[in-house]
């Protein structure tokens, strides 16, 4: 049944739908929005392609057929998948990374260790020490005392 003024177009009983690729999907339902170029159905559905085959329980189809999407479970056979085997083990490092690593392990532990700084420097290794300095100006009411042995007039 096609709806002229939405352009949509429902589609029952057997209908299959062909891709230009060559991929037929069955199923017992569609709607066909022709405006926007796309499709859909919620009843069961079956494809077959040059891709591999496919059961799933509904369907989108957007773009004239560029992306569709399998609603509900879904069952997928790909074809001309390859197997890849699940990788155990990292890969192994490059051989010049590995021999410059071991280069640089053996200078760190050839060199002399670190002289260790004095203990003095130690404890006021986080305080600030003023440098340059003029000893601070003595106040009006402190007097000097004359080196021993000499007297007052």
């Amino acid at each position: 049944m096609y709806q002229s003024q939405t352009q949509l177009l429902d589609l029952f009983s057997n209908v299959t739908l062909v891709h230009e690729n060559g991929t037929r999907f069955t199923t017992e339902t569609a709607r066909l929005d022709v405006a926007h170029n796309s499709a859909e159905g919620s009843n069961p559905v079956e494809g077959h392609g040059p891709s591999g085959d496919i059961k799933s329980q509904g369907f989108r189809i957007y773009d004239k057929g560029e992306t569709i999407v399998f609603t509900g479970a879904s069952d997928m056979v790909l074809k001309g998948a390859k197997i890849i085997p699940a990788v155990t083990q990292p890969p192994a490092v490059p051989r010049a990374v590995a021999a410059s690593a071991a280069r640089a392990e053996a200078q760190v532990k050839a060199a002399p260790p670190a002289a260790a700084p004095p203990a003095a420097s130690r404890q006021t290794a986080g305080k600030a020490k003023p440098r340059d300095k003029a000893p601070a100006p003595a106040t009006g009411s402190a007097q000097a005392k004359p080196a021993s042995g000499s007297k007052k007039s």
